[in-house]
C-alpha cells in the first residue's frame, strides 16, 4: 500500500469448529477498484504483481522469483477465526529454485517473526495445499493435500494458544493441521503470492473476512452516504461525512486529520472547521478516540468542476503530526463533479 501521506510530505469468539461459526466480518471485498486501499501494506516495488477488477483481488506473476506479500494494516487480538475465499488459481511453472507457485493466507505475529500459514501451491503436474508455522524460532511443518482446484476457502483459527488451519473445496471445512503451544500476540492478515521462476502465475481472491477483535480505529469518509466513487452534475449538493469506530483504542488521546487534493491545490480541515489551503499537514482536533457514527465535515453545492480525493485519518501519537505508525488509520472517498 502506498500510504497517502507520501503525497503530502513524503469478539472473542464463540465456538470455533466447522459447521457452527460465528458471523463473519469482511474486512476487505475487492469492489473499489483502489489496490492502494486503507485496507493493506504491501512493498511499492511489487506492486506491479497485484490489480484489483471486476471485485476481485488479482495476482499475476512473471516468471521473477517473486514472493510478494500485501499485510493488514489492521491488527487482531485474542481468539480469531480468519477467513480467505481463493479462486482461478493457476500456474504453468516447472521450476522451483526459488519459490514453488502458491497463494494463501499468512497469520503474522505483529511483535516478531512467528506465523502460521496455509497455501495453495504447485505447477501444471501436480497442486497441493500445505499447513505451516514458524513458532518460537522454529519451523513446523503440517499435513499436505493433493488437489487440483482452482478454486476454494482456507480459515485459520485461534483460541487460547491453539492456532488450526482449514480448507473447504467445496463439500464444508476440513481441518488440515493444529500447532498446538503456539503464538498469542496481536496479529496481522498476509496474503502471500509466490511466482515461480518460470512460466506464468495467476490467481485471485473475492474477500477476506473475520471474527475477533479489531486493536485499531475503524475509520470511514462518505460524500452523500457512499463510500464512493462519486458523480455528481456541478451544482448538486456534496455533503461530506466521516466516522469512527475506536476499538479496542477508545479513550486513547490521539490526532485526527482531513484533507482533500483538489483542482486547485491541497486543502486541510482546520481545528475551527474551515477548509484551508496548504502544502503541509494541519491538525484537525487532538483529542480521544470515541465512537463517531457520523460527522458532517463539508456541506455545499458550490464545488468547481473537476476531481476530487477527500482523506480522513487518525493517529494515535497525540503530537499534532501525522505518523506513519501502527494504528495510523484511514480513509479516502473520490468524487467528480462534472
Amino acid at each position: 500500500m502506498k500510504s497517502p501521506l507520501l503525497f503530502v510530505s513524503s469478539l472473542l469468539l464463540s465456538l470455533l469448529c466447522a459447521g457452527s461459526l460465528a458471523a463473519q466480518t469482511v474486512y476487505d471485498h475487492f469492489d473499489d477498484g483502489d489496490r492502494d486501499g486503507p485496507q493493506w501494506d504491501f512493498p511499492e516495488f511489487l506492486e506491479q504483481n497485484f490489480t484489483e477488477a471486476n471485485s476481485l483481488h488479482i495476482v499475476d506473476g512473471p516468471p521473477s522469483q517473486v514472493h510478494a506479500n500485501m499485510t493488514s494494516t489492521q491488527h487482531f487480538r485474542g481468539d480469531f477465526e480468519i477467513l480467505m475465499d481463493w479462486r482461478e488459481f493457476s500456474s504453468s511453472a516447472t521450476s522451483f529454485v526459488m519459490n514453488e507457485p502458491g497463494f494463501g493466507i499468512d497469520i503474522q505475529a505483529a511483535d516478531g517473526g512467528d506465523w502460521a500459514a496455509i497455501t495453495r501451491r504447485g505447477g501444471p503436474n501436480g497442486g497441493h495445499i500445505d499447513s505451516e508455522a514458524a513458532i518460537g524460532g522454529s519451523m513446523h511443518w503440517g499435513d499436505s493435500l493433493g488437489t487440483n482446484d482452482p478454486d476454494g476457502l482456507f480459515k485459520v483459527t485461534r483460541v487460547g494458544d491453539v492456532i488450526e488451519t482449514w480448507y473447504d473445496l467445496g463439500g464444508g471445512w476440513v481441518k488440515q493441521y493444529t500447532f498446538p503451544n503456539a503464538f498469542t500476540s496481536d496479529v496481522r492478515i498476509q496474503s502471500s503470492s509466490y511466482t515461480g521462476d518460470n512460466g506464468t502465475f495467476h490467481a485471485a481472491s473475492d474477500y477476506f473476512s473475520f471474527v475477533g477483535t479489531e486493536m485499531f480505529p475503524n475509520v470511514g469518509i462518505q460524500i452523500n452516504g457512499s463510500d464512493g466513487p462519486v458523480t455528481v452534475a456541478q451544482g448538486t449538493a456534496v455533503e461530506l461525512t466521516v466516522s469512527m469506530s475506536p476499538n479496542l483504542l477508545a479513550g486513547r488521546s490521539g490526532d485526527w486529520f482531513s484533507w482533500a487534493f483538489t483542482p486547485f491545490g491541497l486543502y486541510w480541515l482546520d481545528g475551527s472547521g474551515n477548509w484551508v489551503p496548504s502544502l503541509i499537514p494541519i491538525l484537525g482536533f487532538q483529542g480521544a478516540f470515541r465512537n463517531l457514527p457520523s460527522y458532517t465535515t463539508l456541506d455545499t453545492s458550490q464545488l468547481p468542476l473537476g476531481d476530487y480525493e477527500f482523506f480522513f485519518a487518525v493517529d494515535p501519537i497525540a503530537n499534532g503530526t501525522p505518523d506513519e505508525v501502527d494504528g495510523f488509520r484511514w480513509d479516502v472517498v473520490h468524487l467528480k463533479v462534472q
